[in-house]
């Protein structure tokens, strides 16, 4: 090919990349999103990246965000939203844009009124909306969104249902647009429950004063969280940092019913899903990015809040669970120290059980084969640190443990001259192998043994019993199944010691012969069960 076929076929690639280009650039949508608070705050953070992540993985086509958090309650203020609709105004002056998403009730009420010099003809989506709000709002016609249900009246309801005794509710929150807004809603909302309970206010205070007031409040009241993301003195907040320093302060439970309160203080209530309102909101801007004509007929209501409660605070003001309403959900359970710590504690107690029998055959072995003078100190300097192992396990890792644990099967296989040694767990209706070691010719246990298929045997152990014999005839007629599941293993000879952990927890440390008969020497575990349920570790 020639130089000058070279350069055509240069400019047709050239020409192929920027068609492709601007097909791509034809096809992007950009999206706007409108926050009313800063992404500093765990709510906007939850809306913002649900949004994004949903509108990314259900569009085809390549979206561009430009996101806007007007921090309404921190740096609003005289002429705050004035500054804002000027900025916002120049710099999206002559763009395209495919939809609007905007979040919070202060940012809705901004955008609706400034909408026609700031985005006239674009789509409008909302989320974290009062219901009530909007059915008082006049709506454009392609202007959609989510409502949420601000549900002061359950949450009251819900505080009267667990504390019978309650006198009085202290409303407690913060200042600025969010905060007020969702005071005058409450405030509405508490004239049903008229002379039955007392409502007190503690908003707008500085934050040191309303922590004496809190920690000040008395018996017979309960406190209800509204949005603090500002104090009267100016000091700024997220709502789950203000809500930590009331609830360590506070004398009464504390409710409430935004999601970034759960975990930070509140007992629980009646939770408003914000993932839940973003999913909601990108799905029907994705309807109109795709053509759809959605508008206020279109609106998607949010109202079923789940029941969500925190066990550390129920715990904490004694409230017992079969008191919570139906189809409570009760998230951040402490487990028992043995559910945290079951593995460890079963392999050191393991560790043990090896520790005594390795001893008790040490000194077996030298009673019996007198052995010289030198394969007896070998002896002994073992035995001392099988009983280091022991005194140690504690200070040891599980990894460490589990090393440790192989060598000592290894040498008890080596020392008592058996063809198997294995660790069994007692779990639920099986016998779950956790460790073994094995002469080489020799298979491995399988992994799980069924206790169904060892009943007899399942029964002593769990007795605490050590369970042994010489050849399988020993067994008794009763142990006809176990007798069958042993043969099929290829076993001949057989120790079976039993640890105990708990009430039906534990394990069995199993040496097995496959080849030979062997007649076992009760005193060689008679030191490790001297009574039938001697053996808790």
């Amino acid at each position: 090919m020639g130089r000058l076929g070279a350069r055509m076929l240069a400019r047709l690639a050239g020409a192929a990349v920027m068609a492709v280009a601007a097909a791509n650039a034809a096809d992007e949508k950009t999206v706007v999103t409108i926050y009313a608070e800063t992404r500093l705050n765990p709510v906007i953070a939850i809306l913002d990246d649900t949004i994004q992540s949903t509108l990314q993985s259900r569009s085809a086509n390549p979206i561009r965000f430009d996101i806007e958090y007007l921090d309404l309650s921190w740096f609003g203020g005289p002429g705050g939203e004035d500054l804002h609709a000027r900025v916002l105004r120049e710099k999206y002056a002559g763009r395209k844009l495919d939809v609007v998403i905007v979040c919070g009730e202060a940012a809705i009420a901004f955008v609706l009124r400034e909408r026609a010099a700031l985005f006239p003809g674009v789509p409008i989506v909302f989320c974290l909306a009062d219901y009530e709000t909007i059915d008082a709002t006049t709506l454009e016609p392609d202007v959609t969104g989510v409502t949420m249900l601000m549900d002061w009246t359950g949450a009251v309801d819900l505080v009267l249902g667990l504390h019978p005794a309650t006198k009085r509710v202290a409303f407690v929150g913060g200042s600025g647009p969010t905060a007020y807004r969702w005071e005058r809603n409450a405030r509405r909302k508490f004239a049903k429950f008229g002379n039955r309970v007392e409502f007190v206010y503690l908003t707008g205070l500085p934050m040191a004063e309303l922590l004496k007031s809190v920690a000040g409040l008395p018996d017979g009241t309960v406190g209800l969280f509204n949005v603090f993301l500002r104090d009267s003195a100016g000091r700024t907040f997220t709502t789950s940092e203000a809500l930590e320093l009331v609830s360590r302060a506070s004398s009464v439970p504390m409710y409430g019913m935004s999601e970034s309160m759960f975990g930070y203080g509140i007992v629980g209530g009646p939770i408003i899903d914000l993932a839940g309102q973003g999913r909601a909101a990108a799905e029907l801007a994705r309807r109109i990015l795709v053509g759809e004509r959605l508008g206020p007929a279109d609106i998607v209501a949010q109202h079923a809040n789940p029941y969500l409660f925190d066990a550390r605070q129920l715990e904490r003001w004694r409230i017992a669970e079969d008191k919570l309403p139906p189809d409570s959900v009760v998230r951040f359970r402490q487990l028992p120290t043995w559910y945290l710590y079951r593995r460890q504690i079963l392999l050191a107690a393991a560790l043990v059980a090896l520790q005594t029998l390795l001893i008790a055959a040490l000194l077996l072995e030298r009673r019996q084969r007198k052995r010289a003078e030198r394969r007896l100190d070998e002896r002994l300097r073992f035995e001392t640190l099988i009983s280091d192992l022991a005194a140690t396990f504690l200070e040891i890792g599980a990894v460490e443990v589990d090393r440790k644990m192989d060598h000592a099967l290894r040498r008890i296989v080596e020392e008592l001259r058996v063809d198997r040694a294995s660790i069994i767990e007692f779990s639920g209706g099986e016998l779950r192998v956790t460790h073994s070691s094995r002469q080489k010719e020799v298979a491995y246990l399988p992994a799980v043994l069924d206790v169904a298929g060892l009943p007899w045997i399942a029964q002593r152990l769990c007795r605490g019993e050590v369970v042994s014999w010489s050849r399988p005839d020993e067994l008794p007629p009763e142990a006809a199944i176990d007798r069958k599941t042993i043969a099929s293993l290829g076993v001949k000879s057989l120790v079976l010691l039993p640890f105990v952990l708990g009430k039906g927890e534990g394990g069995v440390l199993a040496c097995s012969l496959l080849r030979d008969e062997r007649k076992w020497d009760d005193e060689w575990w008679r030191g490790c069960t001297s009574s039938p349920r001697s053996s808790r570790w």
